[in-house]
């Protein structure tokens, strides 16, 4: 089954050139994915053609003619617009690819763009080492898929050149935001794992309702800011050793940092920084571990770190209702900062609808100078810290089904508590 759709976007008074198609696919609920591409100046037919498995057999899905796109559509300096068709009956598991042609009005293609869309699961959920460029791929594979449902924007770089993403799940637009951020911590890159499969799994099920609203309603009006990996050097560095480093000079340091020995429990970053205790918030500088240390070393200046300055303008930059914090292990939230009661009963209410889910416990007072602490106490931006996983870290993949069964709705929720 074939659905046409015909959709013009908001003006930009921009003209384009005729090989600017930009053809984007998005899955849509069930088995159905739109693609849309640009209009192209010249042409008077367009034709979208699918291939399931392979680029050799694409055969024709649909097609729109310029009475479908409009008389004005082909005027000097117009307002750009966008064309999309429907395409149904796409099974799970499979990949696609799909070609859209632009036709003269003499049949000829004056302009073509290729697209693909796998039809499957992208994010791992068995690897025992989800790893920064398996989160990069993932990011990729998702904002070609759902193109039209999330944003990707880099926010900073490492010391050793890999980028700090900003996933955007809903309306990039929208008045209000929360914030999710995970693997400030190296060991604990599970939590990385986790709200990767949290975006997923809403992005797949869009339509699917929570509390009474559908998730694409819940993220229109309250979008989340996904950080999925706020340390990527040092997750690199836990699970591949200092020889996952691309800098020889990075590397001779590391050596002589405190628990250098032992790579695997790595918390910090690759300059030997806790990044959280990177923050302006009682922040101490700890002088006898000045050349580094695998963990409890804040660095010599609060927010002195690529990583840290990233979240810190993240958050001044959209003014989140709420920051959630994921870290591994206990499962516990720290969410007692001593702050005013007015601030604490805000973060006690957010963190008391992650313990609904989660069934985790409270932890007592926190006065270290953590991300958490630092937006409650100094931004007034209700957060809290969850602990997902038992016994030790990195937490075993083993775990991930019961932490999944826990914190599935955690991120919708807190999302719908701001809508």
């Amino acid at each position: 089954m074939v659905l046409l759709l015909l959709m013009l976007l908001v003006p930009c008074k921009i003209s384009f050139a005729v090989t600017d198609l930009t053809v984007e696919t998005t899955k849509q609920p069930k088995d159905r994915v739109e693609v849309a591409w640009n209009v192209v100046d010249g042409a008077t037919q367009y034709q979208v053609l699918m291939s399931e498995g392979n680029k050799d057999n694409y055969k024709v899905k649909a097609t729109l003619s310029s009475e479908n796109v409009g008389a004005n559509a082909y005027a000097e300096e117009i307002a750009m617009e966008r064309l999309s068709a429907t395409i149904g009956s796409i099974s799970k598991k499979k990949q696609y690819y799909f070609l859209v042609q632009a036709l003269s009005a003499d049949g000829a293609v004056i302009a073509q763009d290729t697209t693909d869309l796998y039809n499957g699961d992208i994010v791992s959920t068995t690897k025992q080492k989800y790893s920064y460029a398996d989160m990069k791929k993932d990011i990729k594979q998702l904002e070609k898929k759902y193109a039209d449902y999330i944003e990707v924007n880099i926010i900073g770089t490492t010391v050793d050149k890999r980028n700090i993403y900003d996933v955007i799940l809903g309306n990039p637009n929208a008045e209000k935001c929360v914030v999710f951020q995970a693997s400030i911590h190296a060991r604990e890159y599970m939590t990385s794992q986790l709200v990767m499969e949290q975006m997923e799994y809403y992005l797949d099920n869009y339509n699917k309702k929570y509390d009474g609203k559908t998730y694409k309603k819940i993220f229109d009006e309250v979008c989340v800011h996904v950080v999925a990996m706020s340390n990527p050097d040092g997750v690199t560095i836990s699970q591949q050793g200092f020889g996952g480093i691309r800098s020889t000079v990075l590397r001779k340091k590391l050596k002589k940092m405190r628990g250098a020995n032992n790579t695997t429990v790595w918390k910090a970053n690759a300059r030997g920084v806790d990044l959280n205790r990177q923050f302006n918030y009682r922040f101490k500088y700890v002088k006898k571990w000045k050349k580094g240390s695998y963990a409890m070393y804040g660095g010599r200046n609060p927010v002195s770190e690529n990583e840290s300055k990233s979240l810190v303008k993240l958050v001044n930059d959209v003014n989140p209702k709420a920051v959630v914090n994921y870290h591994a292990m206990g499962n516990v939230i720290y969410c007692n900062y001593g702050a005013s009661k007015k601030m604490q009963k805000k973060v006690y209410q957010l963190s008391g609808e992650i313990r609904s889910l989660t069934g985790y416990s409270y932890m007592g007072l926190d006065q270290t100078p953590g991300f958490a602490n630092w937006l409650v106490c100094k931004k007034g931006i209700p957060s809290c810290t969850v602990e997902i996983g038992m016994h030790t870290t990195p937490v075993p993949i083993s775990q991930f089904k019961t932490v999944w069964k826990q914190n599935k709705n955690v991120m919708v929720a807190v999302a719908k508590m701001y809508d």
